[in-house]
């Protein structure tokens, strides 16, 4: 986080991890008679991210790397994405993967708009204050 272009380093991320938690935790402090809007806003904020956002983000880079290693040439046992995919998916020889279709980058930016939605309109039923 602080030093995004440094080398992996388990005391780096274990600071970090340390300072993350304890910020929590110092926000937990201060405003402990109002705990379930932080958890509102931290629970909808990562649903949002674990469920909509990182799947099409993590989907769609995967599929620009495949075809940027078809463009490139490159041979199948080369490929690091090569080894995540199950062989019953794989398919036999070489074939140019799919350019990513309009219907498929509509439908993924629909779920992504739809999710985002669900999520701020459930942390708006969990803040706004019942009478």
């Amino acid at each position: 986080l602080i030093t995004p272009g440094a080398e992996f380093s388990w005391v780096r991320h274990t600071l970090e991890t340390a300072g993350l938690l304890g910020a929590a935790l110092a926000v937990s402090i201060c405003f402990s008679s109002q705990a379930e809007k932080i958890f509102a806003i931290t629970g909808s904020t990562g649903v949002c991210m674990a469920c909509y956002v990182l799947p099409i983000c993590i989907y769609r880079r995967e599929r620009h790397l495949r075809w940027k290693a078809y463009q490139q040439a490159i041979p199948l046992d080369a490929d690091p994405l090569e080894a995540l995919s199950s062989p019953l998916l794989a398919g036999p020889g070489r074939r140019p993967p799919k350019k990513s279709p309009l219907l498929e980058t509509i439908v993924s930016f629909a779920v992504l708009i739809i999710g985002c939605a669900t999520s701020a309109l459930a942390l708006w039923v969990a803040l706004v204050p019942k009478h």
